[in-house]
């Protein structure tokens, strides 16, 4: 393994773990449907770009087999992480590659360009989380590399946990002054 590219892998992983944490953070289930918690327009464009982000940082490991920043750039044997990657997924190469597929979609048409202005369909982020923190955690706990990555967080998933609590944090500061300030608005009226 090459370190500086090893640690560039890393750095694209821990962005997009950080950005999903962010982007689910603003969401909530009423009556079965996801609703954003905070719906002032700043913050609704600010929680498509946490979703956009991370869609292009995970594009850059999975999906860009050509760029250099694509997971077998840093795993010699490929065959055995990829046939890992899987099992950890429990699906099949031909759902990974569906699963995939819906996600360099969505950075194709709605990101990166903006080719078809019919409603987007917007890829899933567990899908996208599930593999990112597998990536993760093997160059984490890798032979190889882990000794360049004393003092990162020891897992995905503490890292998730992290950045969702603190982007919670936000969400619900945000919320309780929007509230407050409806509220004063509505009193002086």
């Amino acid at each position: 393994m090459q370190r500086e590219r090893t640690i560039r892998t890393m750095r694209l992983a821990i962005s997009c773990i950080s950005n999903i944490a962010s982007y689910r953070a603003n969401w909530e289930k009423i009556n079965e449907k996801n609703t954003p918690i905070v719906q002032r327009q700043f913050w609704t464009l600010r929680n498509g770009n946490f979703l956009d982000m991370a869609v292009l940082e995970w594009c850059k490991l999975f999906a860009d087999s050509d760029g250099k920043h694509h997971w077998t750039r840093t795993f010699s044997s490929q065959s055995n992480w990829k046939s890992s990657l899987f099992l950890h997924m429990q699906m099949s190469r031909s759902q990974f590659r569906n699963e995939l597929g819906l996600v360099s979609k969505y950075r194709n048409k709605y990101v990166a360009h903006l080719d078809d202005p019919t409603p987007m369909n917007y890829p899933h982020t567990e899908f996208m989380l599930k593999s990112v923190s597998f990536l993760h955690d093997s160059l984490k706990n890798h032979s190889k590399s882990k000794e360049y990555f004393i003092g990162y967080y020891d897992t995905s998933q503490s890292l998730y946990a992290k950045w969702l609590e603190d982007a919670l944090d936000e969400v619900n500061f945000i919320k309780s002054t929007e509230d407050a300030f409806i509220a004063a608005r509505t009193k002086f009226q």
